[in-house]
Order: C-alpha cells, then sequence, then structure tokens
C-alpha cells in the first residue's frame, strides 16, 4: 500500500507560499519549538462543561458556535454525519473532518489549508471572533479533538473549546437536541469574513513532518491501541502494517479516558500515564501521533490539560509512514 501525496507540511516546501497552509514565509525547518516547557496550572483548559455552553448559547449576547466533529474508524461501518442527523446540540453545525480536509492529499482528512477553512467556517456563520465550541455524539474526544486542535493550528483568533462529556454529557443535563440539518439563524457574511486571512495566523510549532516523525528528534507518544503498536492486531486500512517506530511509547488514547469513555481520567492519573514521555521530553521534546491524525490529537489535549501546551502533532501518522517503502517498523 502506497501513498504518492504529501502531507500539508511538505506541501509548504514545494507550493507558491499564496497558495500553502500558512500563507506566510516562515519555513517550517527554522521554527523553533517550545517542547512542553509550561507548568502546569498556567494554561486555561480547553474543556466547557454542558452548563457553560447552555448558559452562553442562551444569553443572545455571545457570539458563540457549536460545531459537532463526530467521526468514526473506517472499518465501523458507522459515519460521522449520521449521529448528526439522529441528533445534535439544537443549532450546531456538523463539521466533517474527511471533507474539510487538505483535497490534494490522498492520506486520509489531512490538515486543510488555511483558505479552505476560513471559507467553510464563514459559510457557517463563524467569524474571527467567534467562540467556538467542538464537541463529539461519540467518545467524548473523538474528534473534537482534533478539530480543536485545527483551528488552533490554523490560527483561529477567538477562543476554542472541547465540551467535556461530548453529546452524551449534554443529554444527561437536559439540555435541547434537534435533528435539523442546518442552524438556525446564524448571520454571515462568507465573502468579507473569508477576505480577512490575515487574522488567521498558522502555529507552526503545532505540527510535525514525516521526517521529524523518523528523525528521531522528538519523543514520539503514539495514541492507537497498544496491540496494533505492538503488531498484534490489524491497522483498520487494508494492506497496511500494524508496528510501531523504533523508541516511541504508547499511551492509547482509550487508556486515558475514563471508564464511559466520555472524559479524561483524574489529572494525577493522567500524569501518571505520560509520566514516562514527560521525563524523555527533558531531553527530547514531546509529540504525538496515532493511525491518522485523529485520536493523537486526544493525547494532545490530555497534554494541554497537564500544562503542556505546545505539543505538535504528527498529521500523516502511521498511515504515512507505515506507507513508505523505507519505513522501519518494530514490533
Amino acid at each position: 500500500m502506497a501513498f504518492t501525496c504529501l502531507t500539508s507540511i511538505n506541501l509548504l516546501r514545494k507550493v507558491p507560499v499564496r497558495s500553502t497552509l500558512l500563507h506566510c514565509s516562515v519555513r517550517y525547518g527554522s521554527v523553533i519549538r517550545m517542547a512542553s516547557s509550561s507548568l502546569e496550572g498556567s494554561i486555561s483548559s480547553a474543556l466547557v462543561s454542558p452548563e457553560w455552553v447552555h448558559e452562553r448559547l442562551g444569553s443572545g449576547a455571545s457570539n458563540i458556535r457549536v460545531l459537532d466533529a463526530t467521526w468514526h474508524l473506517p472499518n465501523s461501518g458507522r459515519h460521522g454525519v449520521e449521529d448528526f442527523q439522529e441528533g445534535h446540540i439544537t443549532g450546531a453545525r456538523y463539521f466533517n473532518i474527511d471533507e474539510v480536509c487538505h483535497r490534494d492529499s490522498s492520506l486520509p482528512h489531512m490538515l486543510p489549508t488555511k483558505e479552505i477553512l476560513v471559507r467553510w467556517l464563514a459559510s457557517n456563520g463563524i467569524s474571527p471572533e467567534s467562540t467556538v465550541v467542538c464537541y463529539s455524539a461519540n467518545q467524548s474526544f473523538t474528534a473534537s479533538a482534533r478539530l480543536w486542535w485545527t483551528l488552533r493550528v490554523l490560527g483561529h483568533p477567538g477562543p476554542v473549546y472541547v465540551l467535556n462529556g461530548g453529546l452524551p454529557a449534554w443529554k444527561k443535563s437536559g439540555f435541547p437536541t434537534s435533528t435539523a440539518t442546518t442552524a438556525p439563524n446564524l448571520e454571515s457574511n462568507p465573502s468579507s469574513v473569508a477576505e480577512e486571512p490575515e487574522k488567521y495566523h498558522p502555529r507552526l510549532e503545532l505540527l510535525i513532518s514525516l521526517d521529524d516523525f523518523r528523525s528521531q528528534n522528538f519523543t514520539i507518544v503514539d495514541a492507537r491501541p497498544r496491540r496494533r503498536f505492538l503488531g498484534q492486531d490489524p491497522e483498520p486500512r487494508p494492506g497496511l502494517p500494524s508496528g510501531h517506530l523504533s523508541g516511541s511509547l504508547s499511551v492509547p488514547a482509550l487508556s486515558i479516558l475514563d471508564e464511559n469513555g466520555m472524559g479524561f481520567l483524574p489529572k494525577n492519573q493522567l500524569r501518571d500515564a505520560f509520566d514516562e514521555a514527560i521525563q524523555q521530553a527533558n531531553t527530547k521534546p514531546l509529540a504525538v501521533s496515532c493511525g491518522s491524525g485523529v485520536t493523537a490529537c486526544i493525547l494532545c489535549l490530555a497534554l494541554h490539560e497537564l500544562g503542556h501546551d505546545n505539543v505538535p502533532v504528527y498529521d500523516g501518522s502511521w498511515v504515512e509512514y507505515a506507507s513508505q517503502p523505507d519505513a522501519k517498523i518494530s514490533k
């Protein structure tokens, strides 16, 4: 199984600047990473409660927009839009990571260009000043954490949050849902918003490339299930070998969620889960990976909650690395 296209980072090196993700002249390789140096407690939580969201949606004065990012693995036979159609937070829009993505890549749901993202946001009533809340209907942070990361990487100026507990927590709180496929009464001017790309300042430090991944310059933390990491279970994409990059660490995304899969473990248990990785980060900065760049963002969000704000994601993840003819795979 081989992929011939490049991830969004590699495209930065080959495509004229104005058509790239960043719309700027900064060369990716020259960016100095601030590797997990933040102190716990100095970073505001990205998680918000159903009550927090409901209060602001009901106030009428808050420029808050809610996005449903529900997504399922390709071998599940289920599609996130089906969950959305069955019921979602009233007024939410559905963000499909498989459609709002880098269209020139044959890799799944790669990070879109800034222009693609801004155009989608504008057409869905989201301005640069909007507060955005992301949520999922299935496991709490799949793929709401991916959308949270996407908006941060591409420089959405307004606050970006994740609904803690997702749609189940919203329903448990007794708040309304809807089956309407479009959100009502969202005022937007797509043309004027799309003409303001200078308000979006991408954060290169939140992204690593294939070359970075295999450079051994990072402490790679892999979010895939441990049996896939060990090469004992197959990957969900046919023909892709399982296993891991030598020296990488396994912290399965599901292992850091609570027993209902709808929230993180208590912070002391989160710290224990990342203890080895954080210790290694004293000499090599942290980066996270997974199968295709989705559940890695759950680790990124968890590390953010622990005070490590600049942990990058390998967007191409295992689906890109393991498809390389010269990939060295440990089992």
